[in-house]
C-alpha cells in the first residue's frame, strides 16, 4: 500500500515473484513496475477492487457495499465451494432490485443484475480493455475466494472453473486460459499457483 504498485509488500510480492521468476527475492509489483527481470513484461496484475477494501474512512457508499465482501471474506471455514457461494451471495445481494434503481447520477437497469457492483468496480470495463488489446493468447490467474466470485458473478460464468487447472473460456470475443488459485498471501504460507500451469 505504502509503494502504491500492487503485490509490492513482503509476504504477497515476494512469494508471487519466487513462484513465477524462481530466483528473485524481489516483490513481483515492483519487478513489474522496473522491468527489473527478462520477460517480465509478458505479465501483469489486474485488481479486482479500484479502491482498497480494508481502508473505508474514504469509501463511497456504493464502496461500503462491495467492501462487505472482505468482511465476508474473513469468516472462511475451509470449505472452498461454500465460502466462495456465501462471497457470491453478498454480490448478488447488492444486486438486488430492492437497491434503487437511480442513484448519485447513475442509472441500473434492474432486469440485468450485475450492474451495481460493475458500476463500483469498473470491472468489465477494465478488463476488456487488457482482453481485446492483448496481442496473445492471455493466461488469467485468479486469486482467492474475493476475486473469483467477482469474475464469476460479473462474467456471469455458469459452467464451473475447476481449481488450479487451467480453463479455455472465450471471453470479450477472445479465447483465454483461467487459472484459479488461493490468495498468494494466504495465512497457510502456500501460494498454490505453479509457473506450468501458464506454460
Amino acid at each position: 500500500m505504502q509503494s502504491a504498485v500492487p503485490c509490492s509488500g513482503e509476504i504477497t510480492g515476494r512469494r508471487m515473484s519466487a513462484a513465477i521468476f524462481e530466483k528473485s527475492s524481489d516483490a513481483f509489483g515492483q519487478i513489474l513496475k522496473n522491468n527489473s527481470i527478462p520477460n517480465s513484461k509478458q505479465f501483469g496484475i489486474f485488481n479486482t477492487s479500484n479502491f482498497p477494501l480494508e481502508i473505508s474512512t474514504h469509501h463511497t457508499s456504493f464502496q461500503k457495499k462491495y467492501a462487505r465482501i472482505k468482511t465476508e471474506d474473513k469468516n472462511w471455514k475451509g470449505d472452498l465451494q461454500s465460502h466462495l457461494k456465501s462471497l457470491l451471495n453478498v454480490l448478488i445481494e447488492i444486486d438486488s432490485p430492492r437497491f434503487p434503481s437511480y442513484s448519485s447520477g447513475m442509472t441500473f437497469n434492474l432486469q440485468n443484475t450485475h450492474e451495481l457492483v460493475d458500476s463500483i468496480l469498473e470491472y468489465k470495463t477494465r478488463l476488456s480493455n487488457i482482453i481485446r488489446n492483448a496481442d496473445s493468447m492471455l493466461n488469467i490467474v485468479v486469486c482467492g475466494f474475493i476475486a473469483q466470485a467477482t469474475f464469476i458473478h460479473l462474467l456471469k460464468i455458469k459452467r464451473s472453473i475447476p481449481f488450479g487447472k487451467p480453463e479455455k473460456r472465450t471471453l470479450f470475443g477472445k479465447e483465454v486460459n483461467i487459472i484459479f488459485v488461493n490468495h498468494p498471501a494466504n495465512r497457510s504460507g502456500i501460494w498454490s499457483f505453479k509457473k506450468d500451469m501458464i506454460s
